[in-house]
């Protein structure tokens, strides 16, 4: 089964995808299935504590250094 991470867009097997907490748990969010969707290994490694909408606007600022894969830059 083929997943495609969401953020960069890579397509790939499930094994170098990864569960992301939508708001981390750092900041109050929970680990039920509303906050929790595949993205690839690499994106989650960039995302860290970031929250989706931190995420996407770092992506944009730093397109040349966001990631692309599962293996971050």
């Amino acid at each position: 089964m083929g997943l495609t991470c969401i953020y960069c867009g890579w397509y790939g097997t499930s094994q170098s995808f990864e569960v992301d907490h939508i708001v981390p748990l750092s900041r109050g969010g929970s680990s039920t299935i509303p906050n929790l969707r595949w993205i690839c290994s690499g994106c989650n490694r960039k995302k860290g504590k970031m929250s989706h909408e931190e995420y996407l606007a770092w992506r944009l600022i730093n397109f040349y250094t966001a990631n692309y894969g599962p293996k971050a830059r």
